[in-house]
């Protein structure tokens, strides 16, 4: 099977107006294969898809804010194209086979396609819908059944996936085949998991989910879904335990997923109200998204990697009513990511100074969103800004355990990379160094106009890994154009069937010497 030229250019709009994870900075390398397109879309509807070569994922821990941490996922471009293609050939199918949008069942995510922007969700993560349904629910049952999969992601058993999709379409089987040789080629052959960052993920989930809500719909029972997270409805607790144990032994025999022990609960409507709708935590936090919504527009379902920021207006909104926002978060028992990411989106779209302190201050319990943290604190920093927080910048990296976090370390690095005169400190400049940002790293050679330590890097050029190896190809930068082109060509040949090393190298011997 070969990828069509309408899906890969939906993934390249996509890409490029969005994130290829949504847990990662974006990699250099696009640059380079946007720039050989034409070379780079040639291959991808030339080749049929077993033959494409994919390289092993990035994959990291990321915090969370229960202190515990989930694996994420980075996969290298080309196979970021070919995922998102993949999944532009099935999204509007999965779509039309969900349960229609005002039954308020399947919540997480409506699909609607927009070619023009490489837009594949309506504006909305869905959670609103969640919480609508529940509160209507809840008037007519008196139990409720708390459940989630546990580990969801990556415990999606690939071939049940295939299934799945092949039900979509009778046309489907193809691509459906595709589909899972394509994760089973990313996971390195293990028949479990789908990449967690990617917004194709979401999708291929939803495709997995569609027999599960009509599972318990046919059993009888009223329920709501968002993703992962049920809440399935009955008059009497012991029907529900009935149910569970049907629900348990139904989604392990038809896709290998196992319900989280520590989060399926059976209880009264009372409860359910109390802990779950009406806690002191969640009145809280209603508050602030009250507070917010009245200050700012709702965020869509996910934003463009990084929005141009509009203008400033006093009138729009108040800095020390976000500082107070960030206060009352930080009372909350546990980070709220929905309301931390709305806060620090909006502080970076008005760049709002004031709250920095208060993130610098509080930057572990900020961590299970340091990908917002970074791109906030890239948007307010200016040479004052550094001046004035360098000194603590080095006391982070050398006392916070969580800044040694490889993760963590890497959306660090991305920010003194954004902001290089931080690569002045010594021991800033020796933490990138040390860090899994290799494009980071490789800057910071240009930067600093670092021959030497470039002709040292140069030399493990055959022993790294992939992403490294283009970073070097990137920090030839540093030596004058015709000794890099001389050294480029003569090392192009042995990395010629790599469509990403292909245009990154073309891509840096394009550049004029600076």
């Amino acid at each position: 099977m070969k990828l069509t030229s309408d899906a890969v250019e939906f993934a390249k709009t996509h890409i490029t107006k969005f994130y290829d994870s949504d847990f990662f900075p974006k990699p250099f390398e696009y640059l380079a294969l946007w720039d050989n397109w034409n070379d780079v879309k040639s291959y991808l509807t030339a080749t049929d898809l077993d033959q494409i070569l994919m390289e092993d994922p990035t994959i990291m821990c990321s915090p969370k804010p229960s202190g515990t941490f989930r694996i994420v996922h980075q996969i290298d471009p080309i196979s970021s194209i070919v995922y998102t293609a993949l999944t532009y050939m099935i999204a509007e199918k999965v779509e039309q086979h969900r349960f229609a949008l005002p039954q308020q069942v399947a919540c997480s995510y409506r699909v609607s396609i927009d070619k023009n922007t490489g837009t594949f969700f309506d504006n909305g993560t869905g959670y609103g819908d969640f919480l609508e349904k529940c509160s209507e629910l809840k008037e007519t049952y008196e139990h409720v059944l708390i459940t989630d999969i546990s580990d969801f992601y990556n415990q999606v058993y690939v071939h049940r996936l295939r299934n799945a999709i092949s039900a979509l379409d009778t046309g489907f089987e193809h691509i459906a085949k595709s589909i899972e040789d394509f994760l089973l080629s990313i996971n390195g052959s293990p028949t479990k998991g789908i990449p967690v960052g990617p917004a194709s993920s979401i999708i291929m989930a939803e495709a997995l989910m569609i027999d599960v809500d009509v599972f318990i719909s046919n059993s009888g029972f009223k329920h709501t879904r968002y993703v992962d997270d049920f809440r399935i409805f009955g008059n009497s607790k012991n029907e529900l335990v009935t149910f569970l144990d049907k629900l348990t032994k139904y989604l392990f025999e038809n896709h290998r997923l196992n319900l989280s022990s520590s989060k399926t609960e059976i209880i009264s409507k009372k409860e359910f109200v109390n802990n779950y709708l009406e806690s002191p935590e969640n009145v809280e936090k209603s508050h602030i998204h009250q507070t917010l919504s009245e200050l700012m527009e709702p965020q869509g379902a996910y934003k463009a990697y990084e929005e141009e920021p509009e203008l400033p207006s006093e009138t729009e909104i108040r800095p020390t009513v976000m500082f107070s926002m960030c206060q009352k978060l930080l009372a909350l028992d546990k980070l709220d990511l929905g309301v931390a990411r709305h806060i620090l989106r909006q502080c970076r779209k008005y760049r709002i100074r004031s709250v920095s302190k208060f993130i610098i201050e509080n930057f572990e319990y900020f961590c299970p969103v340091i990908n917002d943290v970074v791109l906030y604190l890239d948007k307010v920093t200016n040479a004052r800004f550094i001046e004035l927080n360098l000194s603590k910048f080095e006391d982070l990296i050398r006392e916070n355990s969580y800044a040694q976090l490889p993760f963590v370390r890497l959306w660090l690095a991305e920010y003194f990379r954004r902001n290089s005169y931080y690569l002045k400190s010594a021991s800033i400049a020796d933490y990138v160094a040390g860090s899994l940002h290799h494009e980071a790293y490789a800057d910071h050679i240009i930067e600093s106009s670092n021959l030497s330590e470039f002709r040292y890097i140069k030399a493990s050029l055959n022993e790294v890994s992939d992403r490294k190896r283009r970073a070097i190809f990137k920090a030839s930068l540093v030596t004058a154009k015709d000794d890099r082109d001389a050294w480029l060509n003569s090392i192009s040949r042995r990395y010629s069937g790599n469509i990403i090393d292909v245009s990154v190298i073309k891509w840096v011997k394009a550049k004029s010497s600076d």
